[in-house]
């Protein structure tokens, strides 16, 4: 095993001890599973574990671009790519370049919608070293501000790169699978449920 290696699975196991230690028993069982192990019975090797905290954190890129987007929190949507990648959804024939453009279109974008909901569902990483590829599947339904309705099954194509920040998209490619234009009947709750 390569000092790099040595050093990854001591930072590795650092975080996921500090995970297990701080009660974040989510994140740590997380990690285990995506070793593909068992959560009930597991062993794993010193060399398991930088691939498990690579895995993991990838994962939580993946969810902090939802729950970034859901949010409306643009800076840090953008601070999840490296400063030259590329956010693509060339069925809507768009094309982001670096932190600005990127910061500058999801804000445009989320602006045209009434109300919209994402969710995502975990897919495939294949790590090689400082870098790594994935897919990532997606649900998204929503109605724009000029009427027309959206419900769209789709995939996220992705590329990752080890920055000194942490894991961070180079490109983010959205490819529609299905697509549904049907007028939602639905809206955003008002009031309680008995309101309805």
């Amino acid at each position: 095993m390569s000092t790099d290696q040595v050093a990854r699975n001591k930072a590795a196991f650092s975080r996921l001890h500090h995970a297990q230690s701080s009660g974040d028993v989510e994140v740590f069982w997380l990690a285990i599973q995506l070793t593909g192990h068992s959560p009930t019975s597991w062993r794993i090797q010193m060399s398991d574990l930088a691939t498990i905290a690579d895995r993991t954190e990838i994962e939580v890129l993946r969810g902090e671009h939802l729950d970034a987007t859901m949010i409306g929190d643009y800076d840090r949507f953008a601070s999840l790519f490296t400063k030259d990648a590329v956010w693509r959804i060339p069925f809507a024939n768009v094309e982001l370049t670096g932190w600005e453009e990127i910061r500058a279109g999801i804000e445009r974008m989320q602006a045209a919608w009434e109300f919209w909901v994402q969710n995502t569902h975990p897919g495939t990483i294949q790590l090689d070293g400082d870098t790594a590829s994935g897919r990532e599947y997606i649900f998204e339904t929503g109605r724009q501000r000029d009427g027309r309705s959206v419900v769209m099954y789709g995939l996220f194509h992705d590329r990752y790169q080890r920055t000194r920040h942490g894991w961070k998209f180079t490109e983010r490619v959205l490819e529609p699978r299905y697509l549904d234009t049907t007028p939602l009947t639905g809206a955003p709750p008002k009031g309680s449920w008995d309101d309805q």
